[in-house]
Parts: C-alpha cells; sequence; structure tokens
C-alpha cells in the first residue's frame, strides 16, 4: 500500500510539474523576445504557498524528461537561477535586509 501512495505521490508531481512546464511553455511562445518577462509572469502565476523554486526544480526536470518540448536556452538558464533561491533562504535575506534599513533610519 505504501508503495502505491509513493507512486501516486510521483505522478501528482509529473502531472504538476507538466502543467506548470506548459505554463511556461505558453508564457514563453506569447513572448519570446523577453526570457525575463515569461519568467517573471510565471513566478507572479503561481499559487500562493508554491515555492518558485521547487517548482522550478520540477519543471527542470520535467522538461530533462521530456525533451520533445523544449524552452529556449535562456529561459532554461534564468530556471536554473530561481532554483537556487528557495523561499527559507529569501525569508533570511529579508530579515537581514530589514535589520539593515532600520540601522540607516538612526
Amino acid at each position: 500500500m505504501a508503495i502505491d501512495a509513493v507512486g501516486d505521490e510521483s505522478a501528482a508531481a509529473e502531472t504538476r510539474a507538466g502543467f506548470y512546464f506548459a505554463c511556461l511553455l505558453a508564457l514563453e511562445s506569447d513572448d519570446s523576445e523577453d526570457p525575463h518577462r515569461s519568467l517573471l509572469s510565471w513566478v507572479l502565476g503561481l499559487p500562493a504557498g508554491l515555492d518558485p523554486a521547487c517548482m522550478a526544480r520540477e519543471v527542470l526536470g520535467y522538461q530533462h524528461a521530456n525533451p520533445q518540448h523544449r524552452l529556449s536556452s535562456a529561459l532554461l538558464s534564468l530556471l536554473e537561477d530561481v532554483t537556487r533561491f528557495p523561499e527559507p533562504r529569501l525569508r533570511r535575506f529579508r530579515r537581514r535586509r530589514g535589520r539593515r534599513d532600520l540601522g540607516d533610519a538612526s
């Protein structure tokens, strides 16, 4: 039974990655001139609570496993950058910056 649950979870992750990959591919085809804009639209369109870094990793994995549809190399590079900034790392940055901002006010 546990194996089935793991298989179901894996299939759900694959489906989710495929969905967000398709969203990113559509955004890129709409605005192929600017991969930064496509990525920003994609990140802003993610549901609250879904870590963009984790989703970017899933999308990159999906791209690797399904090479029939390709994102541009520029967009893939930007996605790799996103994976380097998971939510906990961004929270630490925000706290440090907040303290620095308070120090500037005095």
